[in-house]
């Protein structure tokens, strides 16, 4: 449970901001100062906008730490528009601190996080395919012209050798199935089409709201991976995990942080208990392309691995979202949702903010 009885955003000094320039340490200290006010509100009357504050705030402390400390693959642009937000804005700084903090939690942590059922309990099956001739069928999966998700799925499983050599391979001693996931969820991206072609379907509210955020805060690589034909569903976008951790990865409970070393990750998890159970654990796994790739017959075949910018994303409100409360605030949305129906505060502001992405996502 996140604490909103004391501030928890590291103090100047800690070693997460020490390397902070004289601007950024102005803005962290708005942040701080937000924070500390919305801490004290809250133990006053325990009012239901002071505890979103301290989410708020919590938020934009917490992205300006996470986005600078991953500068060196997200680039320098990110943490500079959030600093520029910040001390650009309207007094008192308080208002300006919450209301990007609450654009970040619903426009950018929230189209990260799909939250879903976990899956029904894997067989023990394997799910590498028998084939007498492996070769042919990787040739067959890899010349398919299709941009659709099946045929996406099909080639990032051939990219991966057919199973999550990135991180586990079995439970309780069977073998899980592997499947594919989406770094961005698909359902988020519905209907996301290339706009220089005609015909495409209406894109969606979050998704033009996600859009909107990506381009202001500077993250065009990420955008231009969306954008390109077929980015939603390009093996860019895909990474293959065993069944039942797909419901981790999509609810920010499992991430992957980069290291020095290129296309190599360490595996992260909100709870420790999450692997709990699982054999051959890779913590440290090492991102390649299938060997059988590197024959001549394949010499100009080209399988993208997942993409560093959107799991550096992924990463950031990942951990964003559990130190701030902005992971409990969505589940007990989703929980009031399917256990009473009741309309919430809350809940109306998400709505309103998912439907009216122009309105909230505004630089000032």
């Amino acid at each position: 449970m996140v604490s909103y009885d004391k501030p928890v955003l590291p103090e100047p000094g800690s070693p997460d901001i020490q390397d902070f320039s004289e601007s950024y340490s102005s803005c962290y200290n708005l942040i701080l100062v937000a924070e500390r006010n919305a801490v004290s509100a809250y133990a006053t009357n325990k009012d239901e906008s002071a505890k979103q504050n301290i989410i708020c705030a919590r938020v934009t402390g917490g992205f300006l730490i996470h986005l600078y400390g991953k500068r060196n693959i997200l680039g320098d642009g990110p943490a500079s528009e959030l600093v520029r937000q910040v001390l650009s804005g309207p007094k008192p700084s308080d208002v300006v601190v919450y209301k990007v903090g609450r654009m970040l939690r619903d426009h950018l942590i929230h189209p990260f996080r799909s939250e879903k059922k976990p899956p029904a309990p894997p067989s023990a099956r394997p799910s590498r395919p028998d084939f007498t001739r492996v070769e042919d069928m990787l040739a067959q999966t890899v010349e398919a012209s299709g941009t659709d998700y099946q045929t996406s799925r099909k080639k990032a499983l051939a990219r991966d050798g057919y199973r999550a050599r990135n991180l586990c391979r079995e439970i309780k001693g069977s073998e899980a199935p592997v499947q594919t996931c989406h770094i961005l969820d698909k359902a988020t991206l519905q209907g996301l089409e290339d706009p220089s072609e005609d015909g495409g379907e209406i894109t969606p509210m979050l998704c033009m709201s996600l859009l909107t955020i990506l381009k202001q805060f500077h993250l065009s690589h990420s955008v231009d991976v969306l954008l390109k034909k077929g980015g939603v569903y390009s093996p860019r976008n895909i990474l293959s995990l065993i069944q039942p951790l797909h419901h981790a990865f999509h609810s920010l409970d499992l991430w992957f942080d980069q290291t020095d070393e290129d296309d190599t990750y360490v595996v992260q998890v909100s709870r420790d208990r999450i692997l709990t159970g699982y054999t051959n654990v890779n913590r440290r796994p090492h991102f390649t392309v299938n060997e059988a790739f590197k024959k001549p017959r394949f010499k100009d075949v080209l399988l993208e691995l997942p993409d560093p910018g959107l799991l550096a994303l992924h990463a950031v409100c990942a951990r964003v979202a559990h130190m701030s409360g902005a992971a409990e605030y969505f589940h007990e949305l989703e929980r009031d949702a399917e256990d009473t129906m009741v309309v919430t505060e809350d809940s109306l502001h998400l709505l309103n903010n998912l439907l009216s992405p122009f309105a909230v996502v505004s630089a000032y």
